[in-house]
C-alpha cells in the first residue's frame, strides 16, 4: 500500500486529480448500490408486514398501537 501511495505522489497534479475523481466516484457508487438495497429490503418487509395484518386497518388503531410501543419503550429504558 506504502508502494502506491509513494506512486501516487510521484505523478503530475492533473494525475492526481483525476485519481481522485475516479476513487470518490467509485466511493458514491457503492454507497449508492448499499443504500438502493437496503431500501429494497425494507419494501419487501413493510410489503410482507402489510400482506400479514390484512386489508382492514383502522388508521386510529396504527396510530394508538404506535403510542403505546412508543410509551413501552420509554417506561423500559434505563435512566442516563
Amino acid at each position: 500500500m506504502k508502494k502506491i501511495i509513494h506512486h501516487i505522489r510521484k505523478q503530475p497534479e492533473h494525475i492526481r486529480v483525476k485519481i481522485l475523481y475516479i476513487l470518490t466516484g467509485i466511493s458514491l457508487l457503492l454507497l449508492f448500490v448499499a443504500w438502493a438495497h437496503s431500501f429494497g429490503v425494507n419494501v419487501q418487509q413493510t410489503a410482507k408486514s402489510e400482506k400479514q395484518l390484512g386489508e382492514n386497518i383502522s388508521p386510529f388503531a396504527v396510530l394508538k398501537d404506535s403510542a403505546v410501543s412508543g410509551f413501552n419503550s420509554l417506561k423500559n429504558s434505563t435512566p442516563w
